[in-house]
């Protein structure tokens, strides 16, 4: 394992094509950063100064196998759970029949579970907009009050590329082809 790092260290610096205007005006950097419970993970970051497109992934450094990652939430401490979620990670509450998928511009990024609560209440509220179904009143106060840490639920990561990680106590890694399946 490397050392901690007091601050980020940049590993790499090009430029490329862009993938949206193809000019060769896309700056990509790569960073080493260390996060206490985590250890060092590593930041892409690509900005075009020609279009203006950005994006951005993180994962951690020691990269792992493809896993599964599930955490039960029971209350506001598992809410402040950090999580690594890569750009290829997958999303799943399977309780409320939640998921993310991700698409071929997903990002990585950290957050924590309550992060990830508040995406899904943003992508649900948008949805939810021109829906005429009674199922988004209710998965929206299913959302609410997953948020004030007044229900419980089990969160589900599919981690394709084996970078990612959520840190706290009683998180269960298993194979990734177990992916979508319940719980024993």
């Amino acid at each position: 394992m490397i050392e901690a790092l007091r601050g980020p260290l940049k590993l790499f610096e090009s430029t490329a094509k862009c993938p949206v205007c193809g000019g060769e005006s896309l700056e990509v950097s790569v960073y080493m950063y260390f996060i206490p419970y985590f250890g060092n993970i590593v930041m892409y970051i690509y900005s075009c100064g020609n279009c203006g497109f950005k994006s951005s992934n993180v994962g951690v450094l020691e990269e792992g196998k493809p896993k599964r990652v599930i955490v039960r939430v029971r209350g506001e401490k598992e809410l402040r759970y950090i999580v690594v979620k890569p750009a290829k990670a997958s999303i799943r509450i399977p309780e409320v029949s939640l998921e993310y998928t991700p698409g071929p511009y997903s990002t990585g990024y950290i957050t924590t579970i309550e992060g990830i609560l508040h995406e899904f209440q943003e992508a649900a509220s948008i949805a939810c907009q021109h829906a005429e179904t009674p199922e988004c009143p209710k998965i929206l106060d299913w959302l609410k009050r997953a948020i004030e840490g007044s229900v419980e639920f089990t969160l589900e990561m599919c981690d394709y590329e084996g970078t990612g990680k959520i840190a706290g106590e009683e998180v269960v890694e298993t194979d990734v082809n177990e992916c979508g399946r319940a719980e024993s």
